[in-house]
């Protein structure tokens, strides 16, 4: 189960109410009109009634209506945008967050890649991870080679039970089969030390892991063309571009211009299956640290 007190309301319909004392209006909100509070996305309708368990809130759109993103239907997403554009705050404070807050350890584990070591330590205690937070190459080369073998893993425990996928799978197990979410924040650190093992190794996983519930979303800073190569990106359905440095950044991203315009501080552009690959120009939902870290000790208790 997850940590949302599940209810009834007057319609019989679904509802979650959030535990107290975790996620709060923050007083950013006074200061800018942009600005969009976690919990306020957790609260809208919208996400309250979705039902898949990968579901997160990725923006609310220039009509103030919620947009919620679903893990499975996304499969990957790839993110991008300069210092300063909100995709790291993005990155713990909303995607993370969600899909903590959705999910218990036993339906959801995660492994988080913090190359600078600084962005994953709130973290670090979360029972949803298969392993701590990883922040040196050597570790992250193990981690990959263990996620790519559990991928050929899983394939083989469907096709003895002859399901197609984890979801028709966990439909009928005793055991049902976690989901899997690689998050990466900051990649380019990867790729700058093997860059071909990574980009090999991200295309396997691109290709295939989807059906046996892993999902990958990887981030940076600088989304030049040495960082993400074309083939790497063209097997991403999903990209979500922050402000970028320049157009040939924002060509990198979207293959359009317009990310090196967004005025940065969780302004951002998706594309995806859910926007029939249209850009859709989304204000990305914003926790603090300290309320993250209230979220992990609420889940210790």
């Amino acid at each position: 189960m997850n940590i949302f007190r599940r209810h009834k309301n007057k319609t019989n319909a679904d509802t979650w109410t959030i535990p107290i004392g975790i996620f709060e209006q923050s007083s950013v909100a006074g200061q800018d009109s942009r600005f969009v509070s976690l919990r306020t996305a957790l609260e809208s309708e919208t996400y309250m009634h979705a039902k898949t368990p990968l579901s997160f809130p990725i923006g609310r759109n220039e009509f103030g209506d919620f947009v919620i993103a679903d893990f499975h239907e996304l499969s990957h997403i790839i993110a991008g945008g300069q210092t300063g554009s909100g995709k790291s705050s993005f990155t713990e404070g909303a995607l993370l967050a969600s899909l903590i807050y959705r999910n218990s350890p036993e339906d959801l584990k995660l492994i988080l890649i913090d190359p600078k070591m600084v962005q994953f330590s709130q973290y670090n205690d979360l029972p949803h991870l298969l392993r701590p937070v990883i922040t040196t190459p050597e570790q992250s080369h193990k981690a990959m080679n263990w996620l790519l073998g559990e991928m050929e893993d899983r394939f083989e425990i469907l096709a003895r039970a002859k399901k197609r996928d984890i979801v028709a799978y966990n439909s009928k197990a005793k055991v049902r089969m976690p989901y899997i979410s690689l998050v990466i924040d900051e990649v380019s650190d990867l790729m700058m030390v093997d860059g071909e093992y990574y980009e090999e190794s991200f295309i396997k996983l691109l290709q295939k892991s989807k059906a046996v519930g892993i999902h990958m979303y990887i981030g940076t800073s600088r989304p030049s063309e040495d960082i993400y190569p074309e083939l790497l990106r063209a097997n991403f359905t999903t990209a979500l571009a922050f402000k970028t440095a320049s157009s040939v950044d924002s060509q990198v991203m979207l293959n359009a211009d317009g990310a090196e315009k967004l005025i940065g501080k969780g302004d951002a552009i998706i594309t995806s299956p859910f926007t029939d690959f249209k850009p859709l120009h989304i204000q990305v939902p914003y926790s603090s640290e300290e309320e993250q870290v209230k979220l992990v000790n609420y889940i210790n208790r």
